[in-house]
């Protein structure tokens, strides 16, 4: 018979494989039995190691909104868990970002607060409190290794038309993916990104939500103008900006 923390966390981290699926795909190997005249004409851009790691920030963020909006608070701990051991890194020298008094990322940091939040939970059991304790002693023990992992700009907007514009260089020759992740969950940040050569519009989210996801295929290593605007008349945000 399963407790009720173990069924959440089994059913959360069915969640996050189910997430990360579709990023994934392209590491399945070919039949080596097929007919190669069956093959497709053409090769899938390949997704690398910062967009995965992308991917799985994502899902541990879906993991939050779903533990806060149902008070799950198993699903915040295992998604702190998934931030914590995700390595990240900050922008390249050669990026151009808003020069702004914030503090930097720190996935250590994050993942402590969303634990925090989990056990403030009314729905917390015994079982919630060992598998927080458990889940501190992991991240604390965890040794980082090489930099690596989708790059992080942490950033702040003021009230409604606030804005801030980035210089961000892609690879060619694989997908380009950024995230926005906002705080308070009540504003309204629209993402869109701009060709730096030739001007185009290669990607935008305007939903009327609070985080942003594009995706764009890059046909050589280049720069690309990121734009990302505050529509909620006076509400501040938070935001962290993540990019493969």
């Amino acid at each position: 018979m399963y407790t009720r923390a173990g069924l959440a966390l089994a059913l959360v981290m069915l969640a996050i494989g189910l997430l990360a699926v579709a990023g994934w795909a392209d590491d399945k190997k070919a039949d080596p039995k097929a007919d190669p005249k069956d093959a497709p004409q053409f090769e899938a851009p390949k997704i690398g190691p910062e967009a995965k790691a992308l991917h799985a920030i994502a899902a541990a963020h879906r993991l939050v909104d779903f533990g806060r909006a149902n008070k799950v608070p198993e699903a915040l701990i295992v998604a702190a868990r998934v931030i914590g051991t995700t390595d990240t890194q900050k922008p390249d020298a050669k990026d151009e970002v808003p020069k702004k008094e914030v503090p930097e990322y720190n996935a250590a940091k994050a993942a402590e607060d969303l634990i925090d939040e989990a056990l403030k939970m009314d729905t917390v059991t015994e079982a919630v409190k060992q598998l927080a304790e458990k889940t501190r002693k992991d991240l604390g023990a965890r040794i980082k290794g090489a930099p690596g992992g989708p790059k992080v700009i942490p950033g702040t907007m003021l009230g409604r038309d606030d804005y801030d514009v980035f210089r961000i260089t892609f690879r060619g020759g694989e997908p380009a993916e950024i995230m926005v992740r906002v705080e308070p969950s009540i504003a309204d940040v629209d993402l869109r990104v701009i060709d730096g050569q030739t001007g185009r519009v290669v990607a935008q989210d305007r939903r009327p939500n609070d985080d942003c996801f594009v995706r764009f295929y890059p046909d050589s290593t280049k720069q690309y103008i990121v734009e990302l605007r505050n529509y909620r008349r006076n509400i501040n945000v938070r935001y962290n900006l993540y990019t493969n």
